[in-house]
Parts: structure tokens; sequence; C-alpha cells
């Protein structure tokens, strides 16, 4: 899992990089910024009006360039990434509850929401407003993060008949104060069904919940200075020379109860306060953002755009939810399974099956994880360091590193097929390299559960009275074997195990085998290395440097230094379950137990320096052949 958190990052620095160089690019061949400031009186009568719709602000009546112009710069600056992203428009649909219970779900238990109903009392008596009205309010009010559905009562009579509606009409619903649970209240229009007139009143209920601040003193009480020496608490301020309050602002005074506190005040007061001595930039000033550190100025540097979007963004940085972090952390473990794909070598059906698991398996850990950091935060001295870890989260949402991840997240969200495109050129760099660097054999021995067959033998494998013959040293380090422990982990050299014996398996002929007990095994030595170019392994009949092939008679016992039936007679490796076949190479252990050669290597490669069967080691000779009893 580490080893893929790696890769993960690797992409994300490759994407940051990526970043940059379409920048340059773009500012090569167009001397275009996204973060530029753009004066307003340079741009048309008509971007005016798309930005002062996108901020929330009414400009009815207004119909003069300079005008427009005015009440846009009081709202905020201008950048050239705002004004791209003004044309762009995403398609909304309505909720339709399905019934009281989902309407209470949905509307009044939602405490960071702002909910706009439709409430259909009857469906062949519609009154306004008309569908085409209300889809302009919907395609209106949603990009402010208002929710929108439908209610018709013919879903539930009672419900309606509870709530008194008895005719169509519009319901918004809002929290009621600042507290994090606070009761949602209902207000239901009663003017026209215009959508100014809509608009209008949508604005003025929602504007509400963002605090006047008309006095120097209130300010230097109330938002400058605070109480409580953790308190995590972060305020903003937007500084206004009008009473309009831009429908994005009051809107996010919804989305963070109990978290962040918004309010409005004039350049007068605020010069009298303490905060103008504060404040390093006091030039263009409109949002500046108080936390317990510092007072900071928002919309100057990259990503700070004056939109719902933008500014929702970078207070989620500053001070996160439970839920934005679970599902931060939830995205990251389900992108570090998709390196699944290019890590397992093997058909296209096992690596997706394989990749199911992986997501399976982590998603089920990050949920046990998450169930016991619950579990500690209701520890009152585990509850008491969240203070330090919400400051530490917003020291680093104010640098201007953060600024720049925040600027690349929302760059990748509005080009997806340059992330796919990316991340599947990266896989495809991946798979090929780790194609050539693993073979697929040693792949598959990560899910070989073969050694399971000779569980038996990690705890007794032979009884200790067979070991009587040996020494007390020798049976000291037998029972060290029979259980394995923590001691057998330490790394151990591995150039014994081109020292072992090899040889090629023949089928004993059946008709030779029944001539007689006399008729061995052939073999014959095809590469004689002698002990000055390897030394061998320590004992007095074994010298593994030899290898030998089964085409030729053995010699007789005093001058043949090894005989293939010294060891045991297997016809199945144990390690992979699969028969000897004719001509394969096998390789012994100093125990007298064979296998595979490709399959004893790669065990013995994993630092697993002993016998699979017996559990002897592997780099030590056995003075008294054990298994002759």
């Amino acid at each position: 899992m580490w080893f893929k958190l790696i890769l993960l990052l690797i992409y994300v620095a490759v994407l940051f990089v990526l970043a940059r160089v379409l920048e340059a690019v773009s500012w090569i061949e167009t001397g275009v910024l996204s973060h530029r400031l753009l004066d307003p009186m340079t741009l048309s009568v008509l971007k005016l009006k798309t930005l002062l719709e996108q901020r929330g602000v009414s400009y009815e009546g207004v119909v003069e360039k300079p005008e427009l112009s005015e009440l846009v710069d009081t709202t905020g600056l201008v950048t050239e990434g705002e004004v791209i992203d003004a044309g762009s428009e995403e398609s909304c649909t309505a909720t339709n509850f399905t019934g009281g219970s989902h309407f209470l779900e949905q509307v009044e238990d939602a405490k960071d929401s702002v909910w706009l109903v439709r409430v259909i009392a009857k469906q062949w008596n519609f009154q306004p407003p008309s569908e085409r009205t209300w889809t302009s309010v919907i395609n209106k009010v949603t990009k402010f993060g208002v929710r929108v559905g439908n209610f018709h009562c013919k879903t539930d009579y009672r419900f309606c008949h509870m709530k008194n509606w008895d005719s169509t009409r519009l319901i918004l619903g809002l929290p009621q104060n600042f507290q994090s649970k606070s009761q949602v209240q209902l207000y239901t229009y009663s003017g026209n069904h215009r959508l100014v007139s809509i608009s209008h009143w949508i604005k003025d209920t929602v504007n509400r919940k963002v605090l006047v601040i008309s006095d120097p003193g209130e300010l230097n009480r109330n938002w400058i200075s605070y109480t409580q020496a953790e308190d995590p608490e972060i305020r903003i301020i937007m500084v206004s020379k009008h009473s309009q309050v831009p429908l994005f602002y009051s809107a996010l005074s919804v989305r963070f109860p109990g978290r962040i506190r918004f309010g409005v005040t004039s350049k007068e007061v605020l010069i009298r306060s303490n905060a103008w001595k504060i404040l390093r930039e006091k030039k263009n000033l409109t949002y500046f953002i108080i936390t317990k550190e510092k007072i900071f100025q928002y919309g100057m540097r990259p990503s700070e755009s004056i939109t719902f979007q933008s500014m929702e963004t970078y207070l989620k940085c500053l001070y996160p939810s439970l839920n934005d972090v679970f599902i931060l952390t939830l995205f990251i473990c389900n992108s570090l399974t998709i390196f699944e794909i290019c890590l397992i070598q093997g058909s296209f059906v096992k690596r997706i099956v394989m990749l199911l698991y992986c997501a399976i398996k982590y998603n089920i850990v990050l949920i046990l994880l998450w169930m016991g950091l619950l579990t500690l935060f209701q520890i009152p001295f585990i509850a008491n360091l969240v203070p330090y870890g919400l400051r530490l989260i917003r020291l680093f949402g104010s640098t201007d590193t953060m600024t720049f991840i925040r600027a690349d997240v929302k760059f990748y969200c509005q080009h997806l097929l340059l992330v796919e495109l990316s991340l599947g050129l990266y896989l495809l760099f991946l798979g090929l390299w780790f194609y050539k660097e693993r073979s697929e054999e040693e792949a598959d021995q990560e899910w070989n559960f073969a050694q399971f067959r000779t569980l038996e033998h990690l705890f007794y494998p032979l009884h200790p009275r067979s070991l009587s013959h040996l020494d007390r040293n020798a049976f000291l380090e037998w029972n060290q074997q029979e259980i394995p422990s923590l001691w057998m982990a330490a790394h151990m050299s591995s150039d014994y195990i081109k020292l072992l014996p090899t040889w090629s398996y023949i089928i004993r002929d059946q008709s030779t085998e029944s001539a007689g007990s006399n008729t061995q095994p052939a073999y014959s030595t095809t590469n004689n290395r002698t002990e000055q170019d390897h030394p061998p392994i320590q004992s007095d009949n074994v010298t593994p440097s030899q290898s030998y092939i089964t085409t030729e008679r053995c010699p007789p016992a005093q001058t043949r230094p090894l005989c293939v039936w010294d060891y045991v007679e297997c016809s199945q490796c144990v390690i992979c379950l699969e028969d000897y076949e004719e001509g394969v190479l096998l390789c012994g252990l100093p125990c007298k137990h064979s296998f595979h050669q490709r399959c004893i290597v790669v065990w013995l490669q994993r630092d697993n320096h002993y016998c699979p069967v017996c559990r002897w080691p592997s780099n030590k000779a056995m003075p008294v052949h054990v298994h002759s009893e």
C-alpha cells in the first residue's frame, strides 16, 4: 500500500508540473494568465452582466457601462479566469420527492443547505410559475449552492395537509441560526411568479444570515479578538460600499454553520477598527479572513475568484468538516487501487479480479480505521488535540502551495479528458516497466497457497525422539526451527543458493524397476565445478557444488560425491503442487527434500532460508540423515 501511495504522489507531481507547462505555453501563445487582474471598464456590457449574475448581484435598472463596472468593482476584483468561467453553464436537475419522509430527510434534516421546493397541490390545475420560469429559476440559483426540488402532494396527501399546503407554492428552507445543528425554517413565497421577483425574494431571505457590522467596537470585540485560546472559528468580512450583498456570499453563510461566520461592513467602519492597522494590503480590499493566527485578504492570488465554488473550496481547505476529510481519504484510498492493474502480472480478467479485491479490502480497512478514530475522539485527551490539528490545517491552507494545488484541481476538474489520458499513459508505463522487472512466475507465488498443504510441519515436523542421536547444540537448534519466530526474520546472505545441487528428473522405466532392487537411477556429471570455484556447504557427505544430469548409471557409493537416491523420493513439488515432468530441473536442500528449481529459488530469495517441508535451515548441512528412520 505504501508503494502505491508513492506512485500516486509521483503522478500528482507529474500533474503539477504539467499544469505549470500548460500555463507557460498559454502565456507564450496568448499572453493571458488565469489569475491576471482585469479592469472592469475593459470588458463588454454583456460580460459585465454575466459577472454580476455569477456573483448574484442584481443590476435591474442599471444600463450604463460605468455603472455596471462600478457595481462589479464593489463586489470584488475581476480575474481572467473568472471571466472565462462566467460563460460556462452547468445543467442542473430538480429532486423529485417521493413522500413526506423523503422531504424531511433531505430538507429539514439538512443543516448546511438552502432548499427551494416547488409544492404542486394539483397537477392538473397547475398555477404559475410556469415550467419555463421554473427552469430559469433552477439555472439561476443552483450556481450558488441552492438545491431545488419538486413535491407532488398526490404522493403524500397527509403530509401536505399537516403542512397546510393546499395550493401550489414555493418554499425556501434555511437554518434558523449560526449553530451547527439548528432547526430548518421554511419560508413561503407569496409574490408574483416573475423570475426577477423570485430571485429578489430568495436573495433577501438568504441575506438575513449575514451579520451587518456598523460599529467599530463591535468589530473589535466580536470579530477581531478571540476570547478562547484555541478557538478554531473563522470569520470572513466583506467591505462593501452598498447595502446589497451578493447572493454567492450570503449562500456561503449557510454552508458552514458553527464553523465560519460571515459579516459585512463599510470601509469607514473598518478604518476606525484595529483590523485596519493589521491588514497589509489595503488597496482593492473587498474580502478579508480572520483566523486565530493572522488576518489576510482574499482574492489576490490564483484560484481565489469571487465565485461561490472558488470561495467554498478555499474555506473548506481552511476549516474542513469531518465529512470532507472522510471523502478525501475515501478518494485517495480508491485511487490507490487503480495501480493494482499495472502491478499484477497475468491476464486481463485476473487484473480486474485483483482490482476489485484490492478495492474491497482497502475500503473495509478504511472504514474500520475511521470507526476506531471516531472512538478515540470520544476520549477527552484526544479531543483536546483536535484544535491543534485544525490550526495546522489553517496554516497550510493559507499558503501559496495550497493556492496552486486548488488552482490545479479546478483546472483538471474542467479538463477530465486530460486527466484520463495522462493516467492511462502513466499506468501503461508502469505496467511495461513492472513486466520487464518481474516475471509472471514470481507474481503467481504471491497468490499460491500450496504451502498450507504442509502446515502440519510448522509445529512438529519430526518427533523429538527421532533426534536423540544429535548433540545438544544441534538439538537446541532444531527446537528453534520447530516453531517459527521473529528471530528467523533476520537478513541472511543468499549466496549459497547457487551452490545447491540441481539435476534433471527422469521417470523410471517400470520394466527396469521390476528387474530388482539393485538397479539404481542413472545420472552423469555435466558440470564438474571444483571447490575453488564455489566453496561447498559444510558437510562430511554433501558437496552441493556439483550439478548432475540423470543420463548414466550412478557410480558406486564409495566414489560418488552425491547420489539422487539420497533424497526423499517424491514425484511432486510441494510448493506449486505440480507433478514432476520428464527432464524438469530439480534442486535439493541439505535436508534431502527436492523441489522445482524455479520454485525453491523464489522461496529462498524471499528470506525463507529453510525447507518448506521440514523447516531445516537451507544453508546448513544435516549431520545425520534424519529421514532414514
